[in-house]
């Protein structure tokens, strides 16, 4: 992009004065978008749940080996979309424009949309917008809200969910949550509105104030896990197999937060060089016996059985090893992960 193509965001006018820039992208792609959002050294409103814990879904591992191989020399990426982000991104617009009508719950939604009577208004932006103070956290929002009457403007957030994952939480998932706060922090914007559609026919709106405190908190950890990534990206990789590569940029990996991070190592097979017997130390045989407690039913916590057994794994990982032992325990790790006691 041209120093012409970075012009300021126009908000409003009372965020003039604010370190805001936009980079258009309405002539890209979805591919070119891709590939281009890859190479940024920055992070996008959805990446924030993986960073901080909350998305099951990916592991923040995972997003660190992404970025550090934004070309995918030595890591293998799936680019394809799932069937709900495929229809949730095809029918995005179209929520969009019944939220307009939205004035509480379906009925009011109908009855206004079958009037012409809109409540409040969107435009679409096709843009990455980002805060010159915290340029590694970057908006790509679904939509600026023009004319609300409570608040004037706004960022409008699209999402699709099923009756199930709503069941499950009694809400959106709580990742969701952290996503309209980072894209306030890019845009300099105080308010921001999530519009989700549940099982392709419930539409409920959740409204959101800019929260310092949980803003504060996106910006440390995104500002920390950005330094692991500029370092793993500043190695030279000259000559490295895949092997040598993992390994090496291992030393700036976050620990693994779900089990996404043993589907990511089966999809890389070739990276895992395990050919080591280890002495478990302290710490690795601790973590061993709280899994095996919690496997043998002395604990209940499905959550916790599964991040113990992905941060073994991590440090079987660091070393290379296919096993572990102490007087205490046997950990074995080619095909399948067990825990013994001794």
């Amino acid at each position: 992009m041209t120093d012409k193509e970075v012009r300021s965001l126009f908000f409003d006018s009372h965020f003039a004065d604010q370190p805001i820039k936009e980079l258009p992208c309405d002539n890209l792609s979805r591919e070119e978008w891709l590939s281009y959002r890859t190479s940024l050294l920055s992070l996008g409103g959805s990446d924030m749940g993986t960073i901080l814990g909350l998305n099951k879904y990916k592991d923040v591992t995972r997003l660190y080996f992404e970025m550090i191989d934004p070309m995918q020399r030595y890591i293998t990426r799936n680019n394809t979309d799932s069937i709900f982000a495929f229809w949730g991104r095809a029918f995005e617009d179209k929520i969009a424009d019944m939220w307009q009508y939205h004035d509480g719950d379906d009925e009011s939604m109908m009855l206004n949309e079958s009037k012409g009577y809109k409540v409040k208004e969107w435009r679409k932006r096709d843009s990455m917008i980002y805060n010159e103070d915290y340029p590694f956290i970057v908006a790509n929002i679904d939509g600026e809200i023009v004319n609300h009457p409570l608040v004037g403007s706004g960022i409008l957030e699209i999402k699709t969910i099923s009756g199930y994952a709503y069941d499950m939480w009694q809400s959106i998932p709580p990742y969701y949550y952290l996503q309209p706060q980072a894209y306030m922090i890019a845009t300099g914007s105080d308010y921001a509105e999530i519009a989700a559609l549940r099982d392709g026919r419930h539409l409920e709106v959740y409204c959101f104030d800019a929260n310092i405190n949980i803003q504060n908190r996106i910006i440390e950890e995104a500002y920390a896990f950005m330094e692991r990534v500029e370092k793993g990206r500043s190695m030279d990789t000259s000559n490295m197999t895949k092997e040598k590569f993992f390994h090496h940029a291992l030393e700036w990996a976050p620990e693994p937060s779900n089990a996404d991070y043993t589907e990511f190592l089966k999809e890389n097979k070739n990276l895992r060089d395990a050919r080591n017997d280890i002495d478990a130390d302290t710490e690795l045989e601790e973590m061993a016996l709280e899994y095996l407690s919690l496997k043998e039913g002395i604990k209940e916590n499905k959550g916790e059985l599964e991040t113990l057994e992905q941060l073994i794994k991590y440090r079987l990982t660091k070393d290379s090893a296919v096993r572990a032992t102490s007087p205490k325990i046997r950990i074995t790790w080619k095909n399948k992960f067990l825990v013994r006691r001794q």
